[in-house]
């Protein structure tokens, strides 16, 4: 088995209510190891989306600890950690949010420009190469608002995958798509993780995509109800 990219030490998640403390996170364990398409499954208020975002770094644990690529995201400062958001890890969300003054070609060549790479030749032909990824070689010089919902979702895609992250994070980013679409974006990940090596993890509660997976996290109520199970049979 591959080295982990991501290990969670029994991630605990508190939020100050009226009365006390509600835990949305209690305890998770999970191991993905590199080249791994997981899927964190879950009803909405399972606590799905706040493990990713504290897996991405987008939110700190109450307890417990997340290692990324074997360094500890808690010891890292804002400022480390966000560098590391924008240079080794890759994020498609639910609301697409490309720029709607920038076609597709230079949406997705922002991320190199976020990431710290440089814009030449090279950076050219890898913002075409995931353009044509994702089916989209003919549509590089459209306008967002030229495109189809699940165009301008593949656009996101090939945004997240521009700079060669190591960890992409997709939540929910099928819940606006037809269920053909929503295969056809689910397949895509898989096929990424074969191709560019990647690391995907993605948030959904749609059971018709579980089969696509190399790995299952089921989560409910804020506890794993599968631990133990960390390669889908």
């Amino acid at each position: 088995m591959s080295e982990p990219v991501i290990k969670t030490v029994n991630i605990k998640r508190a939020y100050d209510v009226p009365g006390g403390k509600f835990y949305a996170l209690k305890g998770i364990n999970a191991v993905i190891p590199q080249g791994t398409f997981a899927i964190l499954k879950g009803r909405s208020g399972s606590g799905k989306t706040t493990l990713m975002n504290i897996i991405g770094g987008l939110d700190n644990p109450t307890e417990g600890e997340v290692y990324f690529n074997g360094r500890n995201m808690s010891s890292l400062s804002e400022r480390d950690r966000e560098n590391l958001r924008r240079r080794e890890m890759g994020f498609v969300f639910q609301t697409v949010s490309l720029i709607p003054s920038l076609n597709a070609f230079q949406n997705v060549e922002f991320s190199i420009r976020m990431a710290g790479g440089k814009i030449n030749k090279e950076s050219s032909q890898r913002v075409e190469e995931c353009l044509k990824l994702v089916g989209l070689g003919s549509r590089m010089n459209h306008m967002p608002q030229e495109m189809s919902g699940g165009e301008q979702q593949r656009v996101a895609i090939a945004r997240s995958l521009a700079h060669r992250p190591k960890m992409l994070f997709a939540d929910e980013p099928t819940a606006e798509l037809d269920s053909a679409m929503a295969a056809k974006v689910t397949e895509l990940f898989k096929s990424m993780t074969r191709k560019e090596g990647i690391t995907v993890l993605m948030t959904t509660h749609d059971v018709g995509l579980m089969g696509a997976a190399d790995m299952i996290i089921e989560l409910e109520n804020g506890e794993r109800i599968n631990a133990g199970e960390e390669k889908e049979s």
